[in-house]
């Protein structure tokens, strides 16, 4: 019986793990390998989607068939399903004008045009999905706006109309005045999430900004309610950013995890100056659904801050953001801003995903750095300015769990958690480390809870999760990412996921695309690669090696990489967007 993929990292908790996978093995990779077995087009651009493949399992479609459907929201603003395991079209629908790739959205104009960029949600209960479109009247990048769309997805049809998200109201309180979502100033790339909390069944909704330099940058999350049949309305919203500027969410393109009532997530450059300002933050928010008269409500209940940008600029670092500089004042767009001073103030905490493990009762996640953070849910410290003077920053950083080296490490003797934030300010080895995709979680029958990363320039790694939440670096692969790039190296790194039937040993494959070149500036090829993430093999040094299984490179399987799409494993297919048009399927 095929399962459904229903959301980005498979479930809420965004593991990226998905347990349900009976088809591949270490031992039927290892033998059989696996092929290209047909590539689905997408309709209207030239890149197609930036997606993770989404899967509704035996839908019964208009033509009297019953089918399993993968569906994609593409960057033409269309939406198509097609048959999962032929990859014949089903429905297309189209919802909205995209925008041409545009110096005013991104620098490099890789992009053929910007419609869905964000991964969408199912809701198999009510069989809808939910995206996310960027639409203009006339294309033009000036009259552009988010629209929340509510379809089914027998055929594609509107199950709500339309939904505008611009204007959406976060009221912080205090006397602080409220901020109004403005589509021409975001970037929405991070994934969906939905939960049903108190009756209400929510689409939560995060996004960053499309400069990370001007005023104008904040995060986002804007609570959608789909309770209602035939109507959709905003429900609440959050502004990362109140008093100041920046914190934008956009973490690799993760959706934010979810747990209960309360969702996590991770905040870039900006303003630290809480709770009203959360910039590079790991933040738990809750949702109070409506009840009664009183409206629902998004707020911040904890939240940790590792450094702040003012510490990174060699500012005080209780500072709220970075004191001004030559070329402009702080907060009108200049070099004084707190958000891209320069190479290391853009330190992104959030440029990955963050993830829970509901089991251990932990949060985790890396971003520019490359350093791990790792939290007790619960418990996450309530970090103060105050908290980030050199006299203080110990007993702050003693607040997580765990901090360590992720993504590489840079020798013995350089600490993670240092009280100058600025001895980080280098480029170890010459290369960028940022992490970009979100950290893999399994529990592995051989080594308990794992966890695994790959970052820029740099190998996949496996660590396990002791018993205190500390981590313990396990295995390395001796592939590298970006291994084709000089100077400081390509983005961003592997985007990694794991397929395995349950807790059966063997079952378990790390699944990782990776590009040759810098995939934030050009187009490049990438490779698909298979690794047996639990049976280690020794290198001559002592060190062990991540086992491959299977890899690309060795059978001539070219494909244009996707920058942020981590491989879709799921009913013996793996499902990975090329950035040629189309989604490749392979199989054994």
């Amino acid at each position: 019986m095929s399962i459904a993929v229903t959301q980005r990292g498979f479930e809420p908790s965004r593991s990226n793990t998905n347990l349900q996978e009976t088809v591949f093995t270490q031992a039927s990779v290892r033998q059989q390998g696996v092929r290209r077995l047909f590539t689905i087009p997408l309709y209207g651009d030239g890149r197609g989607t930036e997606a993770t493949t989404l899967i509704a399992p035996g839908i019964r479609t208009r033509d009297g068939q019953t089918r399993d459907l993968v569906i994609h929201g593409i960057m033409s603003d269309y939406v198509e399903a097609h048959d999962a395991d032929t990859g014949q079209p089903v429905w297309r629908q189209c919802l909205g004008v995209a925008i041409p790739g545009s110096k005013a959205i991104d620098t490099y104009l890789i992009n053929d045009h910007w419609g869905f960029l964000s991964t969408g949600i199912l809701d198999l209960a009510d069989g809808a999905w939910g995206g996310v479109s960027w639409s203009s009247p006339d294309g033009s990048v000036a009259k552009a706006a988010f629209w929340f769309h509510w379809i089914s997805i027998v055929d594609g049809s509107p199950l709500a109309p339309p939904l505008s998200l611009e204007g959406a109201v976060y009221n912080p309180g205090g006397g602080i005045a409220s901020q109004k979502f403005s589509s021409a100033a975001r970037k929405q790339r991070c994934g969906l999430a939905m939960a049903t909390i108190g009756g209400a069944k929510t689409v939560f909704i995060a996004a960053g900004s499309v400069s990370e330099s001007l005023a104008s940058n904040r995060g986002w999350v804007v609570a959608v309610d789909v309770t209602a049949k035939g109507a959709t309305k905003v429900a609440a919203a959050w502004s990362s950013t109140a008093r100041y500027s920046g914190a934008g969410i956009w973490m690799g393109a993760q959706a934010p995890a979810v747990l209960g009532n309360k969702l996590y997530l991770m905040t870039g450059n900006g303003a630290f100056d809480p709770p009203t300002d959360l910039g590079e933050c790991l933040v738990e928010l809750q949702y109070d659904p409506p009840s009664g008269d009183a409206p629902a409500r998004l707020h911040a209940t904890d939240w940790f801050a590792p450094f702040s940008d003012a510490a990174r600029n060699g500012d005080d670092p209780t500072l709220p953001q970075p004191l001004p500089k030559a070329g402009g004042q702080s907060g009108e767009g200049g070099d004084g801003d707190a958000s891209n001073t320069d190479a290391f103030t853009d330190m992104d905490l959030g440029s990955g995903g963050l993830g829970i493990i509901p089991e251990l009762g932990c949060a985790l996640g890396a971003g520019k750095d490359g350093i791990v953070y790792v939290l007790r849910l619960g418990a996450f410290g309530k970090t103060q300015n105050a908290d980030l003077a050199p006299a203080k920053i110990a007993g702050n950083y003693a607040k997580a769990k765990y901090i360590g080296w992720f993504t590489f490490f840079p020798g013995f003797g350089i600490s993670p958690s240092p009280t100058d934030m600025t001895t980080l300010n280098k480029l170890f080895d010459g290369k960028t480390h940022h992490q970009h995709s979100t950290p893999v979680a399994y529990k592995s029958p051989v080594h308990g809870w794992m966890v695994f990363c790959w970052g820029e320039n740099s190998s996949l790694r496996a660590w396990k999760v002791n018993a205190d939440l500390t981590l313990a670096f396990l295995a390395s692969s001796d592939e590298t990412a970006s291994p084709n790039t000089g100077g400081a190296g390509g983005m961003p790194g592997g985007m990694i996921s794991l397929s395995a039937n349950g807790a059966a040993a063997g079952s378990a494959v790390l699944w990782a695309s990776v590009p040759y070149g810098n995939a934030n500036s050009e187009i490049t090829n990438g490779r698909l690669l298979a690794y047996d993430p639990e049976n280690f093999a020794a290198r001559g040094d002592g060190s062990l090696r991540i086992q491959k299984l299977w890899d690309s490179q060795d059978w001539g399987l070219a494909y244009v990489f996707n920058k942020f799409l981590p491989p879709t494993p799921a009913n013996g297919r793996v499902y990975l967007a090329n950035y040629a048009g189309g989604v490749d399927v392979y199989g054994p």
